[in-house]
């Protein structure tokens, strides 16, 4: 008997160890494309003014400004008639939140 649970809890360690992936999934690149009427950089931060258009694999976004910080989390901060289209994503569920007013 002490063999058999033995032998299963060995199985069920055998298992588990073979799940777990020997290294953490290395995170994808952000692809980024970028372009505007004229363009600068300090650092990782990328200055864009007039047309900008920046592409990523999820979204396009259009805005009279905006600059890219490409950090460890990425951010976009754009001014000026912004609008952003979502590509290959799927349709948002939109709820309308309950009314506070009585």
């Amino acid at each position: 008997m002490n063999s058999l649970v033995f032998s299963g809890i060995f199985i069920a360690v055998l298992a588990f160890a073979q799940s777990i992936p020997s290294e953490p999934a290395k995170p994808q690149p952000l692809v980024v494309q970028m372009r505007a009427t004229s363009q600068s950089s300090e650092g990782l931060v990328t200055h864009l003014k007039g047309d900008v258009e920046i592409k990523t694999l999820t979204m396009v976004l259009t805005a009279d400004e905006a600059s890219v910080h490409m950090g460890i989390l990425p951010e976009i901060e754009a001014a000026g008639n912004v609008h952003v289209k979502l590509l290959n994503a799927a349709k948002p569920k939109v709820t309308n939140a309950p009314s506070t007013n009585n």
